[in-house]
């Protein structure tokens, strides 16, 4: 009979530890914020093979047109809309004589002092609205950008399956979820069966040897299950309150209410508006600063109606230009004030784009918070980064690696391994 009993006592405490290792399982998969670095790292690596093809079929030519097009265009010229100036897409066959084209782009005023039919025409339409002259812009480079106007305008992409939803899980995920928590549930309660087995296996044992029979105490007044529930409650209990101290002053998905309804899914997603047109700073210094409300002029004392709003906001904006009055918007993005970071650094010598950090901003009618910024996940980014070696004089000082990796000795360097995770790095 103690054979029986250590089979079952051995049965029970296997399941009990295999409880404990699903439960554990389960709740780092459930753990995962959908909204966290780690899921978009998923789909920005699903997304890479299509990536590269498109860059192959787009060509060198088209991705220069469309850098230029959104440092020197989108502000003032939609690709299939008219905002300030009219559309792009199709205006270059309204020219007869292509050098007249290239003549309006590098300065429009010449041709209309010397007396150009259609010059002088779209001047006269467009309210004697004077377009800025761009007079490094060579053939080349104005011919790359209508060659990107005319791929955006054109491109159909073709669709593509990616089983992985931003929003949730993957649907094998998700069933593999529901799975682990029903067995988990099966599991259980075969647990408490067996352990009212090992029980009455054990009463009947004593009955045979004649021994005493204790008093059988109700389940609910064990000192077992006091003890367990106890447990139960000081881990739950700790667990909150290291996790709260953790997250103090964290303020991811924080979205506060702002002066103007400024949506960037509009200006960046819609209009594609370069993030640098009007956070200048952040390619030359700490801080990408928030732009004056002359910059927003640029196009707004044209603009003067908006798809969602009307007139509303942008007369909120027109009197905040005419009063002089600054506009004190909330800011969203805060770190301790004994952290460092640069955003020149990240842009300029990283490489990153604005979205890494700060999310999917051309889809954010109201802007909020996209990641933690805690110094975990910038530890995280630094230790599986790999630093750009490839032309770039920023990393010249490292004559060690750079030979390590020619010779095949080393075929990447993360950004811990040049420094990134000291921290002297970020902190004052």
């Amino acid at each position: 009979m103690k054979i029986k009993k250590i089979i079952a006592s051995i049965i029970f405490a296997a399941l009990i530890t295999g409880n404990l290792f699903l439960l554990n399982a389960n709740a780092q998969d459930g753990a995962m914020d959908p909204t966290e670095e780690s899921v978009y790292e998923e789909f920005e690596s699903a997304e890479e093979p299509a990536e590269e093809f498109a860059d192959a079929e787009i060509g060198p030519d088209i991705e220069h047109g469309r850098r230029l097009f959104s440092s020197q265009c989108a502000s003032c010229h939609g690709i299939n809309r008219a905002l300030i100036g009219p559309k792009m897409y199709g205006s270059e066959d309204n020219w007869e004589n292509r050098d007249d084209l290239y003549r309006w782009v590098r300065n429009s005023q010449e041709l209309i002092r010397e007396g150009h039919p259609y010059a002088v025409q779209i001047f006269e339409e467009w309210n004697r609205s004077v377009m800025p002259a761009f007079p490094l812009l060579s053939n080349d480079d104005i011919d790359a950008i209508f060659a990107y106007v005319e791929h955006e305008a054109t491109y159909v992409p073709d669709d593509v399956a990616l089983d992985i939803d931003l929003i949730g899980v993957p649907a094998d995920d998700a069933f593999t979820t529901t799975f682990l928590i029903v067995l988990v549930i099966v599991l259980i309660f075969t647990s408490l069966i067996l352990y009212r087995i090992t029980i009455v296996l054990d009463r009947l044992a004593k009955e045979k040897e004649g021994e005493p029979i204790p008093v059988p105490v109700p389940f609910y007044k064990s000192k077992k299950l006091a003890v367990t529930i106890g447990l139960v409650v000081i881990i739950f209990l700790g667990y909150n309150v290291v996790d709260g101290a953790i997250n103090l002053g964290r303020q991811q998905g924080y979205a506060p209410t702002q002066p103007i309804k400024f949506s960037h899914a509009l200006h960046a997603g819609v209009h594609q508006i370069d993030c640098q047109y009007c956070h200048g700073g952040a390619a030359k210094g700490k801080h990408a600063n928030i732009p004056d409300v002359s910059l927003c002029m640029n196009c707004h004392a044209a603009i003067k109606e908006g798809p969602e709003y009307g007139e509303t906001e942008i007369a909120k904006l027109i009197e905040y230009w005419e009063t002089g009055t600054p506009i004190k918007w909330v800011r969203i993005h805060n770190l301790p004030d004994h952290v460092y970071f640069n955003h020149a650094q990240h842009v300029n010598v990283a490489g990153l784009d604005c979205q890494s950090c700060h999310g999917p901003v051309e889809e954010m009618d109201v802007l909020y918070q996209h990641a933690s910024l805690s110094m975990g996940w910038c530890i995280d980014c630094h230790r599986t980064y790999d630093a750009d070696f490839q032309n770039n004089e920023y990393y010249e000082i490292y004559e060690r690696y750079h030979q390590e990796l020619k010779s095949g000795d080393r075929t990447r360097v993360t950004v811990e391994q040049i420094g990134g995770t000291d921290c002297q790095s970020c902190h004052y």
